[in-house]
């Protein structure tokens, strides 16, 4: 089992890669804790082992398989409200209703009254 020997407690974790196929996937950080953190670049199986040493030097190694699906492909969900296209679009927009709000204010202030 993981467990020391009664009277015992532990004292280092060592995890590493058995099996890494490809080099799909590495540890971001400490690999001597309690929790490590896995990264992964691609799809695929890899085995994580784990050594525990207790304080009287005696050790046990655990490994365990994980599969690591293929990433979603990314979906257009139809936003894109504020790509530069529409941006553009939008100001032109404005200026053109700036313009004709001028054009007319312009046109009710130089025509007679009837």
């Amino acid at each position: 089992g993981s467990l020391p020997g009664a009277g015992r407690g532990l004292a280092g974790y060592a995890w590493s890669l058995a099996v890494n196929p490809g080099g799909i996937a590495a540890f971001a950080g400490a690999i001597d804790g309690v929790e490590v953190e896995l990264m992964s670049s691609g799809a695929g199986t890899v085995v994580v082992e784990l050594q525990l040493r207790d304080d009287a030097g005696q050790s046990t190694t655990a490994q365990r398989s994980i599969t690591v699906a293929a990433r979603p492909a990314a979906v257009d969900d139809g936003g894109g409200a504020s790509s530069a296209l529409w941006v553009a679009l939008l100001g032109l927009g404005v200026v053109a209703l700036l313009h004709e709000r001028r054009r007319r204010a312009k046109s009710e202030t130089s025509t007679p009254p009837r």
